[in-house]
């Protein structure tokens, strides 16, 4: 089925809830803040409860040229490539090896398919060719801040192409609509001026009292990080809400 999720009043994209394995994902209550992944769901830094579960497939977000999906066995040969690249790994650190980058696929499908949502692939619409991911995932215990993250990268010859703000805003769009994010952040190294100022673009704030030293990079230019946030807009509907807080997406149909 196709469900239209409203994004700081540009045009929604359509996600798709795609038939296969069910999953669990998980729902969110706007009221809940500094979210940390928990068993059996997510609770907030005071112990609410903001984890309940719902049935469904794994979501397909798809916008005017891109579509965001599970990822296949066709994409570890260019995921491998890309994280083979010094340009792409210029801000992530060490180059990834082909087992490495199959390892990272494998966790994004868990997480997919876990979740219901997570870092999907990217594909262009017209080509079908696969350019990277794009997604949310929730930040790990050890960071100085909490919640879900927004997170891209795409391979060298996508870059320009306005791709990443694309997929950023559909990203953003479902965690606000079908998640009920009550906010959603962004993290980058302070050198990574490109990906900054795709987060402004997408309208993402920053403060720089909130920077940081990534505790799992060594000292040296990859170590200072900058904290971007984005509340969600309290116009933004959500969808299937329901008033104990516990809600889920509409039931899969034929689209």
């Amino acid at each position: 089925m196709l469900l239209r999720v409203k994004s700081s009043g540009r045009a929604s994209p359509a996600v798709r809830v795609a038939p296969g394995n069910i999953a669990l994902a998980r729902g969110f209550l706007p009221s809940c803040r500094g979210l940390r992944r928990s068993r059996g769901g997510y609770r907030a830094a005071d112990g609410a409860d903001c984890g309940p579960e719902y049935a469904g497939g794994v979501a397909e977000l798809s916008t005017q040229r891109l579509i965001l999906r599970g990822w296949r066995e066709s994409d570890l040969a260019p995921w491998a490539a890309m994280n083979a690249d010094p340009e792409v790994r210029q801000y992530l650190g060490p180059l990834l090896t082909f087992e490495q980058a199959s390892a990272w696929i494998l966790d994004f499908q868990d997480d997919l398919d876990r979740y219901g949502y997570g870092f999907w692939a990217a594909q262009v619409r017209e080509s079908g060719e696969f350019i990277g991911f794009t997604g949310l995932g929730t930040v790990g215990e050890d960071m100085p801040y909490a919640g879900v993250e927004l997170g891209w990268r795409l391979a060298r010859p996508a870059w320009g192409h306005g791709y990443a703000t694309e997929a950023a805003r559909a990203a953003l769009g479902y965690g606000f609509g079908a998640m009920g994010l009550p906010e959603i952040v962004a993290v980058t190294m302070a050198g990574n001026l490109r990906s900054q100022a795709v987060m402004r673009r997408i309208g993402m704030t920053t403060d720089p009292a909130e920077d940081f030293d990534d505790p799992d990079v060594a000292e040296g230019l990859l170590r200072r990080h900058v904290l971007y946030r984005k509340p969600r807009d309290p116009g933004t509907s959500q969808i299937g809400q329901c008033p104990s807080g516990r809600h889920s997406l509409p039931p899969s149909s034929s689209s």
